[in-house]
C-alpha cells in the first residue's frame, strides 16, 4: 500500500504494472494481501501476482474448514508426502505450533476473505511436486481459475520445498529461474524469449550436490 502511494520516491511507474510477489510464507502474504488490496480498493490496483509454493492451510480442523468443501478431498499432500528435506510433516507442524496463529481471519488465508478469489489479477504460480504444502498451491490455482483469473502454473515433479536454494547444480534449477523471468514478463505484458530470460536469471552455482 505504501509503495503504491509513494511510487515516485522509488522511481517506479505503477502504470506499467504493480506485481505482488513472494515465496513460501511470503507467498502466503501475496495471497492474503491481494484480497486485502481488492477489499481496500488499492489505487493504482495490483496488476499481477507471483505466488511460489504458498502455504495457506494447516492440518488443524479449523484450518481445513477454510478449504471449500468441494475441494477438501484434494488436499492430501500433508498426509501423502513424507521424509523430505527441510520442510516435512513434522517441521510444518512445529512451525505452525510456534506461530500459534488464529486461522479464521482473512489475514491467515485468502479463503477467509468475504469475496474470496473473485476479481483478482493474473497470478503466476509455482509448485514443488514433492512438497508437503504442494496442494496449497494447486488448490489456490484451481480456485482462482474457477473464478476467472488467468493462472499459468509450473509444477516441478519429484522436487521438494525450495529445492532451488540447495541444488543449484540440478538442471531444473536453471529451468526454474528462467520460468520466473518468463512469468514476470507475462505478468507485465512483455514478450521475452527463453534466451533473453536466461541472460537475466544466471546465478553463480554453489557447492553441494543433489538431494
Amino acid at each position: 500500500m505504501w509503495i503504491a502511494d509513494n511510487a515516485s520516491q522509488l522511481s517506479a511507474t505503477p502504470s506499467i504494472g504493480i506485481v505482488l510477489s513472494g515465496g513460501s510464507e511470503g507467498a502466503n502474504f501475496v495471497c492474503v494481501l491481494a484480497e486485502l488490496a481488492k477489499t481496500e480498493r488499492l489505487r493504482p490496483p495490483l496488476t499481477g501476482l507471483w505466488s511460489c509454493i504458498p502455504v495457506l492451510f494447516t492440518k488443524d480442523q479449523a484450518s481445513r474448514n477454510t478449504i471449500p468443501e468441494l475441494h477438501r478431498d484434494l488436499w492430501v499432500s500433508r498426509q501423502q508426502i513424507e521424509k523430505t528435506p527441510r520442510l516435512n510433516k513434522q517441521t510444518a507442524r512445529k512451525l505452525h505450533e510456534y506461530y500459534n496463529a488464529d486461522v479464521s481471519p482473512p489475514l491467515w488465508s485468502p479463503s477467509n476473505a468475504a469475496s474470496a478469489f473473485e476479481g483478482l489479477p493474473p497470478c503466476f504460480i509455482q509448485v514443488c511436486g514433492r512438497d508437503v504444502i504442494r496442494d496449497d498451491g494447486l488448490l489456490y490455482e484451481l480456485m482462482l481459475r474457477e473464478h476467472g483469473t488467468k493462472t499459468p502454473l509450473n509444477v516441478y515433479p519429484g522436487l521438494s520445498h525450495c529445492f532451488w536454494a540447495v541444488i543449484q547444480q540440478h538442471e531444473t534449477f536453471k529451468k526454474f529461474m528462467i520460468a520466473i523471468a518468463l512469468g514476470f514478463a507475462w505478468l507485465l505484458n512483455q514478450e521475452v524469449d527463453i534466451a533473453e530470460a536466461a541472460k537475466v536469471m544466471v546465478f553463480p552455482l554453489v557447492e553441494g550436490g543433489d538431494e
